[in-house]
């Protein structure tokens, strides 16, 4: 990850107004991402979500704000936790704190955070691109994808695989269910085919 890019993020964002300064916020989430047991929600995660974002960043209403959420949106990764999305926005409204400054942007940047649920169509089009970023190492080449899931796989050593496939076929079920498996054009036009092609191959092997 660019310690100096996001120290300039931060500084950028909140100004010194924030409840923790920029450098122990990067010793905060470089340590959470470097984490025991992360094999693909790590570093290396957080760079690839980037690389996306740097090319579609002129896009966005707020390019700055869709990237602090993304540098947070798996800063809280527990195994077996269904609240991960909802931990990473509260640790990071921690780490900003209340001062009137910075609430509002401080609320719209979790709220993106809560856009990496996938769950509901976000409410903006700037959430609408990050959720699209977050998912977007599923439209990798076949071959990358298979490591990227093999990664996931090993983050759950607690379930069974009879159990953790199950979980992973509703999920991509529920992807391939949409009328569009990305909620943008960029995505659709670059992305959409392969990473249907992804899903459907590990649905038909399973």
């Amino acid at each position: 990850m660019d310690r100096t890019r996001f120290l300039r993020l931060w500084t950028t964002l909140f100004d010194n107004q924030a409840a923790f300064d920029a450098q122990t916020v990067w010793v905060h989430i470089a340590t959470h991402y470097a984490g025991e047991g992360r094999f693909y929600h790590n570093q290396d995660h957080i760079g690839f979500c980037l690389q996306q974002l740097d090319k579609i960043s002129s896009r966005l209403g707020s390019p700055a704000e869709v990237e602090m959420a993304l540098w947070f949106h798996d800063v809280i990764y527990r195994i077996n936790s269904d609240s991960n999305e909802a931990d990473s926005a509260n640790f990071f409204c921690q780490l900003v704190g209340t001062s009137s400054d910075c609430l509002q942007r401080r609320d719209r940047i979790a709220e993106l955070i809560m856009d990496t649920t996938h769950q509901n169509p976000p409410a903006s089009q700037d959430g609408c691109y990050l959720a699209d970023i977050d998912l977007s190492s599923l439209g990798r080449p076949w071959e990358a994808f298979l490591q990227d899931s093999r990664n996931v796989r090993r983050e759950s050593p607690h379930l069974s695989d009879e159990d953790y496939n199950a979980a992973q076929r509703k999920f991509f079920q529920m992807l391939l269910s949409r009328p569009h498996l990305f909620h943008t054009q960029h995505f659709r036009d670059h992305l959409e085919q392969q990473a249907r092609y992804n899903l459907t191959r590990v649905l038909s092997a399973s």
